[in-house]
């Protein structure tokens, strides 16, 4: 029948008795219990009612990697926007805080979002307010939490943080925050915002002193009446998820301990408290073969369950023949001298997985499936797919019906998985009977488009919508915060393409969304969440000169850097550069080792001089001429005092020798320097003159 055999309990005893237990309880957390009067759980029927989980954190940012940017004092607050899904009894918020001197409470406040010339921003009313003790936030950054009880309706809110009665204080508080990395777009929630009067009037554009925008870190759980069981809290009952409607319908193998009692597993994404009914379906081994030795296959059985005996196997242990569906168990019983016969009741509980080879094509995975041999009854978890991690699943059918109960989950970075809960359609299979599974994808989507040059139209192309949607919707994000929306079918062949023309250079955010039969998918590329370009403009900078000032006569290397900003490791300036020196075309040329284009002034009086350069790549992109202005001075005369200085200690280093031969002649030397020292103040052409003739004098005896 081609299904693999996972494994084979095999359970035998010479009497038995069939029962069955119901019960409604209520438990909590990683288990609930049962009793019952047997041996072994065979099979069992849970229904979970009022599942309320104790928090189940939604992470809106955990990483922190800058701090000290988002002070709280006195008129300066702090925001951060939050999303909710549907009505909620309240919310627990969860942020990274530090206190850094500040005198003053600390204010936590909730409030709705307001839509102002296009941008999110706090609303003037306060939902809710929390005060938080000065003393209860220490001086390094820490998790707290801020619990709000309030009604709230689904949409989007602000928590904003300030000092109580926006109070001034020697010191601060400070939000920790997610500095938006080179490839990285805002979450959902956006950007942080920031005040300067006390929330009068919201900061959206807000950027570190490196000129970097982050976001805050958040966590949000919210108090929903109710939960999806299946999408949400993922709880499973035996290592089996339950259905939406909280059911679970299957076949257990559970040993029942000698208490009586029995501990089925339970477990969710967070702790929780449920109501359950149950039924169980129990055998009890009546008999007592304690006094045999059994055995399977010439194989001596040792491990008991109540008054037989019980045997796991792996498919390959037994000798398991897929193509006959069949395993072959001989059983011998002896009473310690001879083989004896006795009547044996068999429980046997196989474990099948049959092992397809769907493909996609597409968006979509077709398979269709007909039994052949022993009839199988599902398990409560009957279908499970590994696809790859580049899609995500739209929508499930089975046997032409629209399937609610599946969950679709990462396995890893490249894998996803796909699991099918059981429904009535999909109960047993028999012989001949034919299954049909139909799964439609959403692959994620690709983008191209050309150069994004400021100020020039860009056409931008987002690909691979292979599901062919109805609507598309994409969000552009521009660098300043500020959106862009565009929307519109997809072509047959697969594309959606929109035009727009960047005034500003720097980062571009792409989101993107799709409609089908009035529902709504948001959208992942292939780069992950967002999309990220950049928009370059042309421009150069002056590296040399450092100074503005210039001496006349001297040769200056003029080094100018010509390139794209932001900066651009994959493009590089081809074209052409003029520099022009009060209006005159100067010489340039490209120092390969450098990467800059270099140029020799040299000034040939004082005044000034405006050096302007201009650049045209050989896309025709023209840059905005860069100029900077020099000031040229006269070159510099020797002062007399300096010239005298140097040549008398010339004069006396020359003549030093002459100590020895007549000390008189050196006093007549050192009078005649301070007497050309008073001379050179007192008329310095004088003294000039006199060194001159000195010089030539010294310079022939030399």
């Amino acid at each position: 029948m081609g299904w693999e055999l996972d494994s084979l309990t095999v359970d035998i005893a010479n009497d038995t008795s069939l029962g069955s237990v119901s019960y409604e309880l209520t438990g909590q957390n990683g288990s609930f219990t049962f009793n019952v009067s047997g041996d072994r759980v065979y099979s069992a029927n849970f229904s979970f009612g009022n599942v309320r989980p104790e928090a189940v954190w939604h992470v809106l940012e955990g990483e922190m990697n800058s701090g000290g940017y988002a002070r709280c004092v006195g008129s300066m607050g702090e925001a951060q926007m939050f999303l909710l899904g549907r009505m909620a009894d309240g919310v627990n918020i969860s942020i990274p805080v530090a206190n850094f001197g500040a005198e003053v409470d600390l204010v936590a406040e909730l409030r709705n979002a307001t839509l102002i010339d296009g941008r999110w921003v706090p609303g003037s009313e306060v939902l809710r307010s929390v005060k938080i003790s000065r003393t209860s936030v220490g001086a390094s950054y820490s998790w707290i939490t801020i619990n709000f009880t309030v009604q709230l309706s689904p949409g989007r809110y602000f928590l904003v943080l300030h000092t109580d009665g926006w109070q001034p204080s020697s010191g601060y508080y400070d939000w920790g925050s997610h500095v938006e990395g080179l490839n990285e777009g805002p979450p959902d929630e956006g950007y942080e915002l920031w005040t300067l009067n006390k929330g009068e009037s919201w900061v959206t554009d807000v950027r570190d002193p490196y000129g970097n925008r982050y976001w805050h870190c958040m966590k949000i759980a919210p108090d929903y009446p109710e939960w999806d069981v299946l999408k949400e809290l993922m709880v499973t009952v035996d290592g089996a998820l339950l259905r939406k409607d909280g059911t679970w319908n299957g076949s257990v193998w559970l040993s029942v301990p000698s208490s009586g009692e029995v501990t089925v597993p339970v477990s969710a994404i967070a702790a929780q408290t449920y109501d359950v009914n149950c039924t169980a379906r129990y055998v009890n081994y009546t008999g007592n073969l304690s006094s045999y030795s059994l055995y399977i296959n010439d194989t001596m059985i040792t491990s008991m369950i109540g008054g037989g005996y019980t045997v796991t196997y792996s498919g390959s242990s037994i000798g398991y023949n897929k193509t006959e569906g069949k395993v072959h168990l001989v059983v011998k019983l002896n009473d310690g001298s001879n083989w004896v016969s006795e009547n044996l009741t068999v429980f046997a509980f196989a474990k099948l997985s049959f092992h397809g080879g769907p493909t996609i094509s597409g968006a979509s995975i077709e398979y269709d499936y007909t039994h052949n041999g022993t009839e199988v009854s599902f398990e409560q978890e009957c279908f499970s797919l590994i696809y790859p991690a580049d899609y995500t699943v739209k929508k499930v059918e089975v046997n032409g019906s629209d399937e609610q109960n599946w969950l679709d989950r990462a396995v890893n970075e490249s894998a996803r998985e796909l699991i099918i809960l059981k429904n009535e359609s999909i109960g047993e299979l028999g012989d001949g009977d034919k299954l049909e599974l139909n799964v439609t994808l959403l692959p994620e989507l690709n983008v191209t488009h050309g150069f994004g040059y400021v100020g020039e139209k860009l056409n931008v192309t987002v690909g691979n919508l292979l599901d062919l949607p109805d609507n598309v919707n994409v969000t552009v994000i521009y660098p300043n915060g500020t959106a862009n929306y565009f929307s519109g079918s997809p072509s047959p062949t697969y594309n959606f393409s929109f035009s727009f023309t960047p005034y500003a250079t720097g980062k571009y955010i792409l989101k993107a969304s799709t409609e089908s039969e009035a529902a709504s998918y948001s959208r992942n590329f292939t780069s992950g969440r967002t999309y990220i370009f950049y928009v370059y403009e042309l421009t150069a900078y002056f590296i040399i000169p450092t100074q503005e000032n210039w001496t006349s006569g001297r040769t200056y290397t003029v080094s100018i850097w010509v390139g794209y900003t932001p900066s651009l490791d994959s493009k590089e300036f081809n074209g052409t550069v003029n520099l022009m020196v009060n209006g005159t075309v100067q010489e340039v040329s490209y120092n390969s080792n450098t990467g800059f284009y270099t140029s020799s002034i040299t000034p040939r009086g004082p005044g000034k001089l405006n050096l302007t350069v201009t650049a045209t790549d050989n896309e025709g992109h023209v840059m905005q001429p860069k100029c900077i202005i020099v000031n040229i001075s006269p070159p510099e005369t020797p002062s007399s005092t300096s010239f005298l200085t140097v040549n008398l200690a010339a004069f006396t280093a020359r003549y030093a020798k002459m100590n020895s031969i007549n000390v008189h002649v050196s006093i007549l030397f050192l009078a005649l320097t301070s007497m050309l020292t008073v001379l050179n103040y007192v008329k310095p052409s004088f003294a000039r003159r006199i060194m001159y003739v000195l010089q030539r004098t010294l310079g022939k005896k030399g």
